[in-house]
């Protein structure tokens, strides 16, 4: 039960973050407030990875974090709407180029997983430089 609360809760936070990037003021025509929900999430993923793997993060700290506000905070829903809307507005090359930056296509899948190593990697050079 413990688990569901914190899953939930960071759901929420993740869901009420993205819905404030969503009222940005962002250029017209390109969805570009779930491009960067999305490149953001893998970026906040990969760090959590790392306090995972450094055993800085319990079970409850990744249930709330990468379950919750992660999952709350990107989604593929929103993703396919906006490539849908795109499409029925006509704008094919904006449609056709949109899954290029999203995690399920290879460019997306490999920007992603740069943020996330990058994310991993700076985790780790900063905990060395508190050693020192």
């Amino acid at each position: 039960m413990r688990g569901l609360l914190l899953a939930a809760l960071g759901g929420a936070l993740g869901a009420g973050a993205r819905y404030g990037l969503s009222l940005l003021p962002w250029r017209e025509g390109f969805p570009w407030g779930t491009l960067l929900t999305n490149f953001l999430g893998a970026v906040a993923i990969g760090f959590l990875s790392g306090l995972l793997s450094q055993k800085r993060l319990g079970e409850g700290g990744r249930l709330f974090w990468q379950t919750g506000v992660c999952g709350g905070f990107t989604t593929f829903s929103t993703f396919s709407l906006e490539a849908v809307t795109l499409c029925q507005q006509g704008s094919w090359a904006k449609a056709g180029a949109f899954p290029l930056c999203r995690g399920g296509s290879p460019v997306g899948v490999h920007a992603q997983l740069l943020c996330a190593v990058a994310a991993v990697n700076g985790l780790s050079f900063w905990k060395g430089k508190q050693r020192e």
